[in-house]
């Protein structure tokens, strides 16, 4: 990085940084960038912090502090956002729809399906896993034949289509996003012979009937992957509706650390899963825990629906 004035003193840099990278999941070099951008964009200020390093200690000025707490704000955001690069991820679901015109096979696109999974923060938390993700899944049930992905992400992009054994019939995955949806209308090709049924719905929206497969009423199971807490904090009211989600197994998960922060949420977030669990009727028949990622494989009533309909509205017991 160039600039028309010196650089910041590299032991404020240092200091800063390793305060950032404590605070918040950051790497160093991240967290330096946006430490630099907020100081060369006052260069006032950089000029009195020159002119007094090292002999004043130019932290405990007011704009000094202004600074830190704007370039905090800022990695905070950041952090938040599932899509950290829509620039890239553009460029990357180009590649995809390229590659998918070019060859059906799954296998020479695993790069790009690879990227894209890096691309967003929620797939991106168990890029490492997805191995031991779906080895301890298939070792609690049998590969099911129909799939529903409830706020699905690009996670069905993870699926292992390409392996025989594994490879189920439908797969239905609902998202709000339309950038999602379009990326899952692009891979779609390459699950076959899987029925990839990509659904842009909100989830108080979704007639889950319209998308079972013929003459089934419920699927093999429904993935909620770190949906529920969410759901919780947003709009606890759509619950019910998730209860009676056409399932005859659900696999609910929730992170272990903060999305921003380096912050141990493991505790609270089993509360809202197992509170979740007892609303819906549901019984623990496994439990399911990777790097950042726990939650429970769930039985559900006959037909898939909950078994306890008489507490399906008290959603007031969340957070």
């Amino acid at each position: 990085m160039s600039h028309p004035f010196p650089e910041l003193p590299e032991a404020i840099l240092t200091r800063e940084v390793s305060a950032i990278c404590d605070r918040y999941r950051i790497e160093p070099e991240e967290a330096g960038k946006f430490l630099e951008h907020g100081f060369y964009s006052q260069p006032d200020l950089l000029s009195k912090i020159l002119e007094r390093y090292p002999d004043g200690d130019i932290t405990k000025r007011r704009d000094y502090k202004a600074i830190i707490k704007s370039v905090r704000k800022k990695v905070y955001y950041h952090l938040r956002q599932y899509q950290s690069d829509s620039q890239k991820s553009g460029e990357l679901k180009k590649q995809l729809e390229h590659q998918v015109a070019s060859s059906s096979d799954i296998h020479q696109s695993r790069q790009v399906i690879q990227d894209l999974l890096m691309s967003h923060i929620s797939t991106k938390e168990r890029s490492d896993d997805y191995p031991v993700f779906y080895k301890k899944l298939f070792d609690m049930i049998e590969p099911p034949r129909t799939i529903l992905d409830v706020g699905c992400g690009i996670h069905p992009l993870s699926y292992p289509f390409g392996e025989v054994e594994t490879c189920p019939d439908i797969y239905a995955a609902t998202d709000k996003s339309q950038d999602v949806i379009e990326i899952l209308k692009i891979f779609s090709p390459l699950a076959k012979p899987t029925r990839l049924m990509p659904v842009c719905e909100s989830i108080a929206d979704i007639r889950w009937a319209d998308y079972l497969p013929n003459g089934m009423d419920s699927f093999d199971i429904a993935f909620m992957l770190k949906l529920i807490p969410v759901i919780c904090r947003q709009d606890r009211d759509i619950l019910p509706h998730l209860i009676n989600v056409p399932a005859r197994r659900i696999l609910i998960t929730a992170s272990a650390e903060a999305m921003t922060r380096r912050k141990n949420i493991r505790r609270r977030e089993d509360r809202v899963l197992r509170d979740f669990i007892e609303l819906a009727g549901g019984n623990i028949i496994g439990k399911f825990t990777i790097t950042n990622e726990f939650g429970y494989l769930i039985r559900m009533g006959a037909g898939g629906i909950c078994q306890s309909r008489e507490h399906a509205a008290d959603s007031s017991r969340f957070y």
